[in-house]
Order: structure tokens, then sequence, then C-alpha cells
């Protein structure tokens, strides 16, 4: 699995329906000496994670394992699939999916409303936490509940920004095996953009994992066959496919 870091989507949190509405309720001019009111715990909040600060901030950083739906798609046989000389690897999904192990499978969300209406669910549930839990304070004794809260909100969105894409990636209909490291060792090997962290592991159920093997749009796919059926001793139930796609 290979590192990835995830970034806090800042441009979600622009002026975007709940945030907008509880940056727009500043103090007004009689209450801005007064710091028991309610709405400077709020602007401390939205304050810290603005990442104008320089509280420490979390590092969700995560590894990440990408799949796809479809096993012959021509756009990932030129992006990954070594220009169609590689294999499609097909997997039991459902023996992916172990949370309980530190593992999270989820498909990826391309749609930048479903992404905004995600964040915005996350904050709504934070501020009202938050209003609930200092309703009685200043913001002063509040500072710590603030705090809270504010990285509570961060762990959340960092989480769920893991499984967020642009939607012009939206073609390849993916889906993100997630996994927060917690001893393993981590290696490095060469990439197309530098070097590239990783780590390897050892899937529950092993080898029952994988279910198909489809061969690339290659000139020999016989060739490539063999190669397989060599391979394949103690593998019998996968199933070896050829891909349907026309080399021209």
């Amino acid at each position: 699995m290979t590192q990835q870091k995830s970034a806090i989507h800042r441009n979600l949190l622009k002026k975007e329906s709940y945030f907008s509405s509880i940056e727009q309720a500043r103090p007004d001019d009689k209450a801005k000496s007064d710091f028991n009111n309610p709405l400077w715990i709020y602007r401390d909040f939205l304050h810290r994670i603005s990442y104008k600060t320089a509280r420490a901030k979390i590092n969700p950083d995560f590894f990440v394992t990408c799949f796809c739906t479809k096993d012959d798609l021509l756009g990932q046989w030129r992006g990954y699939g070594n220009g169609g000389f590689g294999y499609a690897v097909g997997f039991d999904t459902e023996r992916l999916n172990y949370p309980c192990n530190g593992f999270e499978l989820r498909k990826v969300i391309y749609s930048k409303e479903k992404q905004k209406q995600i964040i915005n669910e996350i904050l709504e549930t934070v501020m009202i936490s938050l209003k609930k839990m200092t309703n009685t304070m200043n913001i002063d004794s509040a500072e710590s509940i603030i705090e809270t809260h504010a990285h509570i909100f961060e762990e959340e969105v960092a989480k769920y920004s893991a499984f967020f894409k642009h939607s012009t990636f939206s073609d390849e209909d993916e889906w993100r095996l997630i996994y927060l490291p917690a001893e393993e060792t981590i290696k490095y090997r060469a990439g197309h953009l530098g070097i590239i962290p990783y780590i390897e592991i050892d899937l529950p159920d092993g080898k029952s994992n994988v279910v198909s093997i489809r061969i690339g749009p290659t000139v020999q796919p016989e060739l490539a066959r063999k190669a397989l059926d060599m391979l394949a001793t103690g593998y019998q139930h996968i199933e070896i496919l050829s891909s349907v796609i026309p080399l021209r």
C-alpha cells in the first residue's frame, strides 16, 4: 500500500452553507468587548479550523490501495497497466473490508456537491455539540472544549477527504482501501513523481482474496496466458480472462 497525505478541503469550507452562516454571525459593536457572548466561542472555533493559527494540526497520513469496479478499461490499461502489457487483478471485496484491523473500503466521491454536503454535516454536528457543552461558559473557560472540537472536526474531515476526488476522474469508478499504520516498517520505492513510501501487509485469508486475473490487450495474449498458467499452481480458483479491447 502506498502512502498518501490527506489535505483538509479548505475550498469546501469557504462561504458554504452552515459554515457561512456561522462565520457571518459576528458579535455586534455592543458585544465586541463582552467575552461572555457565545458568538466569540463560535468565532474562535472557526479561526482554529481555518489554518490561520500556529496550533498543532493533525497528521492524517495513511496508506491507500486503489481499485476500479471495471477490469477492462482502456484508460486504466494506458495509465496503470503498462500500456496494455499488464494484468488486472480481481479481488473479493468483501474479504478486503476489515475495519476492526484498520482497513476501510469505500467508494470514491467525485461530486463536489456531495463533498460539500458531507463537510457541512460534520461541521453542523460538531457545532451543535460545542454549543451544548459551552452553553454557560465565556470564551476563556471554554478554550479547551473549543480546541477539542476543532480537533474532532479536522479528524473527521481528514478521514472523509481520503475518499474525495476531482469530478474529472469519475470515469475510473474508483474504490479505495485505506489503512492507518500502526508499527509497520515503511519501505520506499522509485515512482514517476519521486520516492514513494509504502508498506507490505498480509491480508486476512491470503491468496483467497484474489478471484480473477485479466490479461491486458497485449500483442501476445497466448504467451501471457501460458505464463499465468505456470504461476497459477495452488490458485485453481482464480479465473483467467483476456481483454476484449482491440489494440487498434
